[in-house]
């Protein structure tokens, strides 16, 4: 039975966050970026004083903060996907060379076998015939691809 921990079945973590420097700056930045807009939409667009404007934003912080997680979320979902496609099609890439390379070596040895094998009988039909047989034994063919 085969070990399940064998590297050709590890694969990451779900949970692995690769780059969370990256996706805090994120964070912080599209909230920092949520508020001011948020705040210059008070201020300007609906012409709300200062006072009134802080009251808003500060309501809807919340809001903004849930934006800006539903977007890291997303963001480092698909980075977790491309890590695992990524890493799923290496793994296969080298689980296929592997079974190619053993199926190479054992198509050696099957027509080697046969080659043993047709020189046998010819040696077994020239015996029982009489004949000389002075064929020499067949060597093992050179594997070029090892």
């Amino acid at each position: 039975m085969e070990d399940k921990n064998t590297e050709e079945n590890q694969r990451t973590s779900l949970f692995t966050v690769r780059s969370a420097e990256v996706a805090v700056l994120t964070f912080a930045m599209l909230t920092l970026g949520y508020l001011i807009i948020g705040m210059l939409y008070q201020k300007n667009l609906m012409g709300k004083s200062w006072v009134e404007t802080l009251v808003s934003v500060y309501k809807n912080g919340p809001t903004f903060i849930a934006n800006a997680t539903i977007f890291i979320l997303f963001e480092e979902g698909i980075d977790i996907m491309f890590i695992r496609l990524r890493e799923s099609l290496k793994r296969d890439k080298r689980l296929i060379s592997k079974g190619r390379a053993e199926a190479y070596q054992e198509a050696y040895q099957e027509a080697y076998q046969e080659m043993q094998d047709a020189w046998e009988q010819r040696r077994r039909e020239a015996e029982a015939k009489g004949i000389e047989f002075n064929e020499p034994r067949p060597e093992p063919p050179k594997n070029k691809r090892s």
